[in-house]
Order: structure tokens, then sequence, then C-alpha cells
């Protein structure tokens, strides 16, 4: 009976009519209905069935293969069974593939490059490089297929697959990096809108165009993005989506970088010059990353150089540095960098410009530029060897260090705040102080990639990361023949070492599954001694975290994409487990236009408490959470929103919701006193004189995407609407306030344009006023809201390059922030230091010039 029902659905979708028992019908007209009913996915060309008829029956297919081998009888295509997965091919043909995978390299260097993209256009599939620039596409029914592979920064690549002779497969950088003149007849691209999981993506080579005080600049480049805020030049750091820095997880060659900016912030801590692929995941990213709530930047350092000795030296208004590449063998390459700034021997203008506002904006009791003794430089080294052992194995040693040092040594010419902790009268001319400060990163990665066969890849990292921060103050004052000396220290410092076993096996094209182990042990200690203060910091934290994850894609149909996963976390601080689902999807209704989705938790076991107390030398301290004085970071989120082709333009628009439990601040006396009458505030903290409070932050808002690419234009315009805030228990009875960095609406338009050998950069920045309390500059006060002016500013960009031999080339920058000098004001006081009414404002950048120069070689 069940035969007799299948046969005759199958005869009533075939719509046969049995006359002589056959009729004849266009075989591509019958797949989806064969697809449906036997749950199977064809896999052929269309020249394959192109014009193919075939005789359908009216009496009772007994499976699957029976029915395909009647209707396929004497057309000459025959079929393979893989899974679910059916393959149509031409009988006896040559060209008959089960699968072809390479990996894919910059024709110039070798280096090979992830996160390239592969098309086939004869089926409208696509598929991406891993790390090592690996790819497999399965069920290849024809060698004629044509393969179109791009890659930011490059030229895109149209081969067929009988064309491909070698396991790797080369890449030109694009017309405009390579030294030769030539006609621009591809496009170029700055960034990469996020699909399926892939992240956005920064075409390194591109940076110098954007602008930034000389020199190029990886997160300030990120900053352009919706949904980044982008409206402090005196910031290189990254807060995405109501998100603070600390809540970042930034990968550098898989190990994580926990303080990212030199010069209290104004540059990023990594040379770019040195950096082969960058990608920001704003939210639903894989359960393969975990441990930050925000987003995920993810930087993978060039290889070296495997076919000739190659570098770059450069210098700027701020900085010099050099990068060596050198190819040790055929399996062996070292890449060798360094960057430091001569500021404690030349002080520029730009110097002086940048000084001035990092004095006023990042808390710093005494302007730097007023100490003649006063010495400031920063740097970091990098290194990498690569060793290819065998075409399957890659094993990769890198290292880096960024480092900034402070010192100052001055007399007091006239009183200060030393007054307000000393007597009444004071002999100024005999009071000195002396200030060291010294801050940074150091990180370590060995990993070992291995192909274990087509389907089977495996990467096996060991890390180690290192933050250090110490403040040391020292103030001598006297009052008659009696010397005082007043101390203030402050360090922080973590350990941090990690163990990774990722793991991904590619079935078919439609099925990717991916699962990892992974261990990292944490130490942390702070110490912070205030002279005066009755209770003082002396905090020594471990935690361990163990866990896994597991992770697929899953494609029904060439339409759908599904992803899937989980990841567990067992944490011994508090003895927990954490879950942490994460499902992200897409539908492709239309070949222009894709709808997607995701939802995912995310834990953080590290982070920074906020702190006030910027006169003692008390910044922002890392501590592990959970540990009873605070709690583990959660966040909840979701996404919706859809890609579009609009011809000219790609549209993107993604609305985000998120919800944060357990933001951490530690409040300083005066404000806590003030906020202890005002607003009845409480705690039961022990950690420190009853001064740390806990919230809860939401954000919620649209982000909007435009991006045209030309082949000598591009333009990137980016808008984001949100809103975030903060409540917290101890405070208005839990009412919620806006967030200090709240703002509701962000513009940024960003054009570039290529004439010859030269490039003009333009970008506009506005933004709306940011909370502000008169009192304080904090937005504590719920009641007492106010912002800040509007911000704007535009900025001009140019660079050119002379270039002569095959390799050299000499690469000229100017860079003019705020062209229309905008006096965009970062923050107001309505009291000074001793409660009186004022109205100080503090500026950022003005009209600010800025030159860099670098030779290639």
């Amino acid at each position: 009976m069940k035969g007799s029902v299948l046969c005759m659905l199958l005869i009533s979708f075939l719509g046969c009519i049995s006359v002589s028992g056959q009729s004849k019908k266009k075989f591509k007209s019958i797949l989806t209905e064969i697809e449906k009913k036997y749950k199977v996915q064809f896999n052929f060309d269309n020249a394959v069935i192109k014009n193919l008829e075939v005789r359908t029956f009216s009496d009772d297919p007994k499976n699957l293969d029976n029915l395909l081998n009647r209707l396929l009888a004497g057309s000459g295509v025959s079929f393979k069974r893989d899974g679910n997965d059916v393959i149509l091919f031409k009988k006896h043909s040559e060209d008959i593939l089960k699968s072809i995978q390479a990996i894919v390299v910059n024709g110039q260097s070798g280096e090979r490059l992830p996160n390239a993209l592969i098309y086939l256009p004869e089926r409208d599939q696509y598929a991406t490089t891993n790390q090592e620039g690996y790819f497999i596409i399965h069920n290849i029914t024809t060698k004629e297929e044509t393969m179109v592979i791009s890659h930011i920064g490059f030229q895109p690549l149209s081969i067929k697959i009988k064309d491909i002779s070698s396991q790797e497969i080369a890449l030109i950088p694009s017309p405009d990096f390579l030294n030769e003149v030539v006609i621009f007849d591809q496009k170029r691209q700055i960034f990469e809108l996020a699909d399926n999981g892939r992240g956005i993506g920064i075409n390194p080579e591109y940076l110098k165009r954007l602008g930034n005080f000389g020199e190029s600049d990886v997160f300030r480049s990120l900053q352009f993005l919706a949904g980044v805020d982008g409206t402090d030049e005196a910031s290189a750091g990254l807060n995405v989506r109501g998100g603070t820095e600390d809540q970042n997880l930034v990968l550098f060659d898989d190990f994580t970088v926990y303080h990212l900016d030199h010069f209290f912030g104004v540059l990023s801590a990594f040379n770019s010059d040195i950096i082969k692929d960058v990608r920001l995941y704003k939210s639903g990213f894989s359960p393969k990353y975990g441990g930050k709530i925000a987003s995920v930047v993810e930087m993978i350092s060039k290889s070296g150089n495997n076919e000739r000795v190659s570098g770059q030296v450069g210098l700027n208004m701020l900085s010099a540095d050099a990068v060596l590449e050198l190819p040790l063998s055929s399996k062996l390459s070292l890449l060798l960098a360094g960057r430091r700034s001569y500021t404690d021997v030349l002080q520029t203008s730009l110097y002086k410009n940048l000084l001035t506002v990092v004095d006023q904006n990042k808390g710093k009791p005494e302007n730097l530029s007023l100490f003649p003794e006063s010495k400031f430089y920063f740097y970091d080294t990098n290194a990498k060897l690569t060793w290819r052992p065998s075409p399957n194995d890659v094993i990769y040693l890198s290292f880096f260090k960024g480092n900034d040092h402070l010192y100052l040594e001055d007399e007091f010419n006239e009183p200060n705040l030393i007054e307000a902790l000393s007597a009444d009268e004071l002999d100024v001319n005999r009071n000195f102080f002396t200030e060291k400060e010294n801050w940074g990163n150091q990180g370590e990665s060995i990993r070992y990639n291995r192909f274990w066969n087509k389907k089977h890849f495996s990467e096996f990292t060991l890390g180690l990361s290192q933050y250090f921060r110490s403040f040391d103050r020292q103030e001598v004052f006297w009052e008659g023949d009696e010397r005082n000396i007043v101390v203030f220290e402050d360090q922080n410092n973590i350990d941090e070492y990690s163990l990774k076993l990722n793991h991904e096996f590619s079935y078919t094209d439609n099925k990717v599954f991916d699962f990892g182990l992974f261990a990292t042990s944490t130490s942390i200690t702070y110490e912070n001694f205030n002279f005066g203060k009755l209770n003082n910091i002396n905090l020594d934290l471990k935690g361990m975290q163990l866990g896994g994850y597991v992770a697929s894609i899953y494609k029904p149909s060439e339409k759908l994409f599904f992803s899937p996963g989980i990841r567990v976390t067992y944490f011994d601080v508090g003895s927990r487990t954490y879950w942490e689902p994460r499902m992200s999807a897409a539908y492709q209704p239309a070949n222009n236009i894709k709808f997607n989705a995701s939802f995912g938790k995310y834990y953080q076991f590290v982070g920074q408490v906020v702190a006030d107390d910027a006169f003692s030398g008390q910044d922002n301290f890392w501590v592990l959470r959970g540990d009873g004085n605070t709690s583990v970071l959660s966040s909840t989120q979701a996404t919706m929103g859809f890609q579009m082709d609009l011809g000219l333009f790609r549209l993107q628009v993604e609305g985000f919701s998120k919800k944060v439990n357990g933001l951490a601040r530690y409040v300083d006396l005066p404000l806590f006193n003030y906020l202890k009458e005002d607003y009845g505030y409480e705690s039961n903290s022990s950690l420190h004189n009853e001064e740390i409070v806990e919230g809860v932050g939401r954000t919620n808002g649209v982000d909007l995407t435009l991006i045209r690419d030309f082949p000598n234009f591009n333009f990137l315009g980016s808008y984001t609407l949100s809103k975030s805030t903060n409540s917290f228990n101890q405070i208005n009875e839990g009412a919620e306030f806006l967030a200090n960095d709240d703002q509701r609406h962000q513009l940024k338009l960003l054009g570039t344009y290529r004439w010859k050998r030269l490039d003009l950069g333009l970008n506009w920045v506005f933004g709306s006023g940011k909370p502000h309390d008169e009192e304080y500059g904090e937005a504590f006060d719920p009641n007492n809201m106010n912002r800040l002016p509007t911000y704007h500013r535009l900025d001009l960009n140019i660079s050119y390059g002379i270039n002569w031999g095959k390799n050299n080339q000499l690469e000229i920058n100017a860079n003019f922030l705020n062209l229309y000098n905008r006096k965009n004001v970062q923050v107001t006081y309505g009291l000074d230091e001793f409660d009186e009414p004022s109205t100080d404002e503090v500026y950022l950048l003005g009209f600010t010039p800025s030159l860099g120069i670098q030779y290639k070689f």
C-alpha cells in the first residue's frame, strides 16, 4: 500500500499521463519535486542537463536510484549519491572530480590569504578560506566549471577548475598597490561587509589612505564602521554598540591583547604594516570566541616574504618604524618589525598639540607640556618565524611587545592641589615632585596547523599574554623646617597562559562542523597605595577556565544558512559552569537581497573596574570577575537585518539589542560621599571601603552601512541610531540613566579617489552630544541630564607614491585633521577643584596637520 501511494504521488508531481506508458519532460523542471520528495539536493553543471529531456513512467519506482536510472537512461548523463547529495555528470567523462582543494596565496610574497572568497557562478555557491588560506569544494561535476577567487586588496581571479595545476592559487595585489603604473580595470575595496559569520574585513594595505597623523592605524580605521564610536580623535579605542574597550576580545596571532593603545589612547598598539588580515565581529560571533561580551577583533600578522628579501622604513611626526621580511629557506621565513617614538628627544608641533588634549582629557592632574624635565616615549616590536615542514603542516612562532614610558620631574612654582592635603602655608620654592609611569603588553604564541586530509583541519595554539602598569608619584613639600613626603603607588599586572585545540571538518559544501577545547590560566595582581587613605587595595587573584565549544554550518538549500553552536566554560572562581548558546541564520530569497539574524549568550571573566581617582594615579584596573567583590559579566544579544544590492551601492541594515549584567564601577571617596548624601548610595562590597557598585547596561539601536567600490573611487557611509542606559540599585532607587558613552546619532562619510599616483581621502564625522553632568563631568544624575554640544569634523588625507625599479617605492602621506577648525567639546566642568562655580570646557583637537614618509623595497 505504501509503495502504491508513493508511486501515485510521484506520478502526480511529474504530471505524467499514461497513454502508451511514457511521456517526455524537461529534466530540470522535475528536479525540485524530486528533491522535496526524497529530501536530497542535486549538484550539477548547467551544461550537463541543458536541453535534457527524459522519459517519465507511470509504474512504481522502487526507490530514488531506480527512478533516476530510468529517467536518465540513454541520456548520456549519470549520477552519484553522496549522502543526501546527488551529483549529476556526463558519462565516461574524464573531467569528473569528487572535490577540489587548494591554498590561496599572495602572488608576490607567497603569504597565505585567510578569508578569501571562493565563488562558483554556475551553481551560485560560495566558500571561504580558513586561516591557512585553505578551501575545499565538494561535488565537483566537471572540470569545466569556473571558479572566481577574491580577497580584499587583491585582483579577483576567474579560472576554470581544469586550469588549476598547483595546490596553490596565487592572487595579485590590486593595481593601486602594484609598483608599476597600470590602467585601472579592477575595483578597489577598503571594507568588506560581514556575511555568513565572516565578520567585517579591512584592507590592511589601504589604511594609509584613511589618514591618521601621518601613519596607518587599524583601530582608527575600524572607527569608520557603523556601531563603532568614532567621535573622539584623541582615542584609538573601540566602543562597539554601547560596549567599553575592555569588553572587546582582541586577538593578535591567537593570543589576547589587553592594552590596546599608545600615547594615552591616541594611537593603537599595533603596527599595521605587518598585519595580513583583520576582522571585526560586532555580534553573532562563533562559539569559537569567548571570554568577552562586546565584539571580537581578530588580527593575523604576515608570515614573511617567501620569495625575496623585502621591507620598509617609515618616519612621521611622532615615531619611526621599520619592517624586514627574510626568506631563510624554501620552508622557513622570518618577519621582524619595530616602531619607536622619538618624543623624548624631539617634540614636534603635532606632539605638543596631542599632548595638550591628552593632559585635559585623560585625567592627568598636571599639564605634561609645561614640565621641561618630562620624558615620554613608546615603542612596539614584533617577530614571527614561519616553518612549513610539509605542504600539510605549518608552525608559527609569534612575539609582540608594546610599551609606554612617562617620567616627570619638576619644582612647584605655584601652589596647587597639594595645599588641600597639607598645612596652610607652604614654601613653594622648595617643593617638588617626581612621577614615573610604565604600561604595556607582551604576548607570544606557538601555533601548529595541520591538514589531516581534504576534510579535516586542526589548529593547536599555546599562548602567553601579559599586561603591566605601574604608577609611582612622590611629592615633597616643606612646612617651615619640616619635610613632608606624599606617595601615590598603583600597579596592575596580568599573566595569562592559554591552550587551544580547534578542529574543522568539512563533510560537504553544505555541512561544516567545528569543535574545540581550551584551557586558560589567569593571574591578576593589583596594588593601590595612596598616602592619606585609611584603606588601600592589595589584590592577588587567580582563576582557571576550562571548556570547549561545538559549532556547525548547515545549508539545507542555497537560499538558507544556519550556524548553531554552544560554548561551555567551567570557571574555578566560584566553581561554576557557564553555558553560552549561539545561533546565526541567513535567508536569501533573491540574488540581490539576504536577511540575517543572530542570538547569543556571552560571559566575561576578566574585566576592568572603572575608577575615578585620577589625581592619585588610580586608573581603571583589571580584576577577575566573580570573586565576591564583582560578578561575572554576562550579556544577551540579538540582531536582525538584511543586505541588499542596489546596483550602484551595497546596503546593510542591522538592528541590535543588548543587555549586560555585572557592570562594575569603583567610586572615589569625594564622589562616593556626594552620591551617598544626595542619592542614598549604599553598597555591600568588601573590596575597598564599600566603594564598588554593580549595575545593568542596556543598548538598543540600528546600524546602516552603504558601500560603493569603483575602479578609482570608494565610498563608505555609516549611520548608527542607538540608546545606551545604565542602572545601579544603589543609585536613585535603581532608576535608569544614560550611559556616559551614549550617543543618539553618529554619521560617518568616507570617500577616496585615486588619480595616477595620487590618492585623496576625505571623511566627515558627525555625532550628537554625549550625556554630561555639569558638576562632575559624569552622567550619574538621572534628573540632571545635560548633553555636550554636537560633534563634527572634516579630515583630508593626501598620499603620493613614487616608484622606480622593480620593487622600490616611496610614499608621502599628509593628513589634515579638522579642516574647518571646529571646537569640539569633550567635557565641561560646572565646578572647579574647590567646588567653586566654573565654566571650564575641554576641547578636542582643532586644525591639526601631520606628515609621514615611507620607503618600501
